[in-house]
C-alpha cells in the first residue's frame, strides 16, 4: 500500500535477492499516484500518457528486454431491475468499462485498475498463501494471472446475456399482446 512517489522509488531498487517478485498495484488514484510511480520506474513518456488516459484502446507494446506494456478493457456487469409487471424476470444490463494498465520490467509488474478489482484481491490472497506458485515465480507469472483472472470473469457475464436473451425471446413467442394482436410466434 504504496502512499508516495519517494515509498515507490524505495520498492525500485530493492535488490533481487530482497524481492522474488515485485508487484506495484495502484488502484483508484486517476493519475495522483499513478504519475509518480511511472516516473519513479522511468516508463517512456508515451506510455505514461496511454496509461493516464482512460480512453485508450487495448494494446500490447512489446519493448525488448525493456519489458511489456499492456493496456486494456476491464468488463463490469451492472444489472437494474425494470420494474415493468409486463417484464417480470427481465433486467437492464450495462457493460462499464474500466481500464487496467500493466507495466512489466525488470522482474516487476505495475499494475494500475481505476477501482476495486477482484482480480487484485484474488491475486494477493495467492500471493500471501505459503506454497502458490506465486510465492515461487517471477513477476510475469502474476502478469499472467491477472490477464487470466479478468478473461475468466467474462463468462459468467456472458452467461447472463444468453438467459437474458432467452427471456426476452419467450416473451416475444408467447406471450399476447395487450391490444389484442395476433401472437407474434
Amino acid at each position: 500500500n504504496l502512499k508516495t512517489s519517494r515509498q515507490c522509488e524505495t520498492l525500485r531498487y530493492l535488490t533481487k535477492d530482497e524481492a522474488v517478485l515485485r508487484w506495484v498495484n495502484v488502484t483508484g488514484t486517476r493519475g495522483k499516484l499513478q504519475l509518480p510511480t511511472l516516473e519513479a520506474y522511468n516508463v517512456h513518456p508515451l506510455f505514461i500518457e496511454d496509461i493516464l488516459n482512460d480512453a485508450e484502446r487495448s494494446k500490447v507494446e512489446n519493448l525488448g528486454a525493456n519489458g511489456l506494456v499492456i493496456l486494456f478493457q476491464a468488463v463490469k456487469l451492472v444489472e437494474e431491475e425494470l420494474g415493468d409487471s409486463d417484464l417480470e424476470g427481465l433486467n437492464v444490463m450495462k457493460l462499464e468499462m474500466d481500464q487496467v494498465s500493466l507495466v512489466l520490467q525488470d522482474n516487476t509488474l505495475l499494475s494500475f485498475f481505476n477501482s476495486p478489482s477482484k482480480t487484485v484481491e484474488i491475486c494477493k490472497s495467492n500471493i500471501a498463501t505459503p506454497g502458490t506458485k506465486l510465492r515461487t515465480t517471477d513477476a510475469h507469472w502474476l502478469l499472467h494471472m491477472i490477464i487470466d483472472k479478468e478473461v475468466d470473469r467474462l463468462y459468467p457475464m456472458m452467461n447472463r446475456f444468453r438467459m437474458q436473451l432467452d427471456k426476452v425471446r419467450d416473451l416475444l413467442c408467447t406471450e399476447r399482446p395487450k391490444t389484442g394482436g395476433p401472437n407474434i410466434a
